[in-house]
């Protein structure tokens, strides 16, 4: 674990990153061609020059790749001759990358053996089954492939409101479809999928049936689900009161409405399971996806305190609960890695309940380079939440990291946008206590709050870009 004081000097270092001399040749974009790429990819650096000057100007460009502290390669030199106000781009080839990590594209301009000009960009080199290990990630519901921007830093994108993600649609039919934010097209959901940069896209999946699609599959195959104390399927209602979301148990079949009708399969049945993940991965097929992010795994624990039956009536212990969880996890897990090495599986859940208690499934949710992600941290770095002290925070952050690494994963934090309550320079100690803790980013879309968003969000990723491999 690196020390708190280590990385906020590395994240105070790390704002140079541009020496210019007079007037005249200068470098004025690196732009490495995506920013998370899969080991053995070729690794293009596109180097753009300009000549502000009304002479013609030559130089000579030298590229140097280096990730760790000091370890790297030359990517070579390049002679360029410039008219007066010319500006052109030069491109520079690592053909086969390694495993490396968080690496930097250092450019220098020379000028009769003099250096007049150095710019620099980041990007990740990783297996993609690891991918995991560096992710920047964020939210966002915009299907458009255009709203992909590549210089906020962020390598991994949950794709929430794509109108799918249940055990009932994993895979819509037709060209389009409405989503929660708008309508989706296919087109537009794979172009997403299949962008430039090599941002990873991950598919927002719950556990659940939702919506009418889902109370029309629970009539159809009423023996997939779990039952109440009445012989009724077990659903939830979700309670809309004070901006929170409450589940309260319904004895109701058939409750309509936004979220309506959210049945609990029965994962204990190993069919349910299996064709979950079937559809999961005939999901990924079809639009591209890199993996998912689950809100409710197959599991019983997010709803421990309600009272399950099976199909013979039987009700299930607490006990049987987390026994059954855990054998569901695991062969869910196993049967997905065993078709689809390489997808990505973020689980939602927090690692330390009481700082004492474990979570049960834990070990398979990280097993194998998983991300276990937790919604509770966007209440801690709140000043109404007892974890609003700074310490206590960050002793919180380190447990749920070495807990995670402990089973093979990684912890993420899910904190949105806490500058909205919190302040910028509160927000800004919470990302070094966050990364200092080798806690992994789950940041919130860019929405309307630009500047705030490129203040913070930017020099911070682009640091954790170039050092994750120090980092994580």
């Amino acid at each position: 674990m690196k020390t708190f004081w280590t990385i906020l000097l590395t994240f105070a270092l790390a704002g140079v990153c541009r020496a210019q001399a007079e007037p005249g040749m200068t470098i004025t974009r690196v732009l490495p061609d995506k920013l998370l790429y899969d080991t053995g990819e070729p690794v293009n650096v596109a180097v753009t020059v300009s000549n502000s000057t009304t002479a013609v100007q030559q130089g000579e460009l030298r590229v140097r790749l280096e990730w760790e502290m000091d370890e790297g390669l030359a990517l070579g030199s390049q002679a360029v001759n410039l008219q007066p106000k010319e500006e052109k781009t030069l491109t520079f080839t690592w053909p086969k990358s390694t495993q490396v990590l968080g690496t930097g594209a250092y450019v220098e301009l020379l000028q009769d053996g003099k250096m007049v000009s150095a710019a620099h960009d980041f990007f990740n080199v990783v297996d993609p089954a690891d991918a995991m290990r560096v992710s920047l990630q964020g939210g966002t519901g915009n299907i458009n492939p255009k709203a992909l921007d590549r210089s906020l830093y962020l390598n991994m994108y949950e794709l929430s409101g794509w109108g799918g993600g249940t055990i009932n649609w994993m895979n819509p039919s037709g060209d389009a479809w409405p989503g929660a934010y708008s309508w989706v097209t296919r087109e537009n959901l794979k172009a997403l999928c299949d962008n430039p940069y090599g941002i990873k896209i991950l598919a927002y999946v719950i556990s659940f049936t939702q919506q009418i699609s889902g109370e029309r599959f629970s009539v159809r195959e009423p023996d997939r689900f779990l039952f109440d104390e009445n012989g009724m399927i077990y659903t939830f209602a979700f309670d809309l009161k004070d901006d929170a979301v409450k589940h309260r148990a319904t004895r109701a079949p058939g409750v309509r409405g936004a979220s309506a009708y959210t049945a609990a399969p029965d994962w204990t049945q190993e069919r349910n399971l299996y064709y979950w993940a079937d559809e999961i991965l005939k999901s990924a097929r079809e639009f591209g996806w890199h993996g998912i992010r689950f809100d409710g795994d197959p599991s019983f624990i997010a709803a421990e305190s309600c009272e399950y039956y099976n199909t013979e009536g039987r009700r299930f212990t607490l006990e049987e609960k987390h026994r059954l969880s855990n054998e569901a996890n695991d062969k869910f897990k196993k049967y997905i890695k065993s078709k689809a090495p390489d997808f990505l599986l973020y689980y939602n859940g927090e690692p330390s309940l009481d700082k004492v208690s474990l979570d049960p499934t834990l070990g398979i949710h990280c097993s194998g380079g998983s991300v276990r992600g937790s919604e509770v941290t966007r209440d801690m770095v709140s000043t109404s939440n007892p974890y609003n002290r700074w310490d206590e925070l960050y002793e919180r952050f380190a447990l749920n990291v070495e807990l995670c690494r402990q089973n093979g994963g990684f912890y993420s934090a899910i904190i949105a946008h806490p500058w909205m309550h919190m302040g910028m320079e509160s927000t800004q100690l919470a990302f070094a206590t966050l990364f200092a803790t080798g806690t992994q980013p789950w940041i919130g879309n860019r929405g309307n709050n630009l500047e705030e968003y490129d203040q913070l969000v930017v020099p911070y990723f682009k640091t954790m870009t170039r050092y994750s491999a120090l980092f994580w």
